[in-house]
């Protein structure tokens, strides 16, 4: 075997040495392969993950954001609600009367003030005098009333006369406060303060004028007769 492979090496220009250096060229060829995959396909990972990567950090920044704007919006919650506690108490606690309707002008509240006031609770007025603002109102010029509120975007007063339910005439100074959302109707908020004495007042102060003029004309009549 040896003898017929020797000559045939040597007819093509190769001897033993160099085969030997013809495998480990293939060796060095093979091992140089691997080592260019590997890298390949490491450098693909790379590309592959990087994405993956960004899009997590950007999903967390998302996520940050979002829970700095809730943190936001549960402080603005909570100020809006002890603003409305205060509100509440201020508005139980009031000797005025305070209606609260909503934007079709449906009653929805009354505060302990306005019963006090006019004798009815909520129930009883709703029954009694009617559920809406243009329908229990005691003022026949309500709608017009609520017509400027709504055009003025801005309270409107009135003064007008009203019974209790035991029956008592009472004067009252409302006003119409509109409440907006945006551009957006909410509420309507009556304030009614009681003014009797103060017109009491006024009344007795307009006779006791007319009784001076009359005796004044009165005392002049008779000085002219006189002379």
């Amino acid at each position: 075997m040896t003898l017929c492979a020797a000559p045939v090496i040597a007819q093509s220009g190769w001897s033993e040495g160099d085969a030997d250096n013809g495998v480990w060229v293939v060796l060095m060829l093979i091992g140089i392969g691997f080592v260019l995959v590997y890298a390949g396909t490491f450098y693909l990972i790379l590309r592959s993950e990087a994405p993956a990567v960004s899009q997590e950090t950007g999903a967390s920044k998302m996520r940050t954001n979002r829970l700095v704007q809730l943190r936001n919006e549960n402080e603005a919650l909570q100020k809006r609600i002890s603003e409305l506690e205060a509100y509440e108490a201020a508005a139980i606690h009031s000797e005025d009367g305070i209606v609260i309707a909503n934007a079709d002008g449906e009653i929805q509240w009354v505060s302990p003030g306005f019963t006090r006031m006019t004798g009815y609770t909520l129930d009883r007025w709703r029954e009694i005098r009617g559920e809406t603002i243009l329908d229990s109102s005691f003022n026949i010029h309500i709608v017009s009333v609520i017509h400027e509120v709504l055009r003025k975007k801005l309270p409107v007063t009135y003064e007008t006369s009203i019974y209790t339910r035991h029956a008592k005439k009472i004067w009252i100074r409302s006003a119409v406060i509109p409440l907006y959302k945006g551009d957006d109707l909410e509420k309507f908020i009556i304030v009614d303060k009681d003014i009797t004495r103060q017109k009491e007042a006024q009344e007795e102060l307009r006779q006791k004028g007319e009784l001076i003029e009359f005796l004044t004309a009165s005392d002049r009549a008779l000085n002219i007769q006189l002379e």
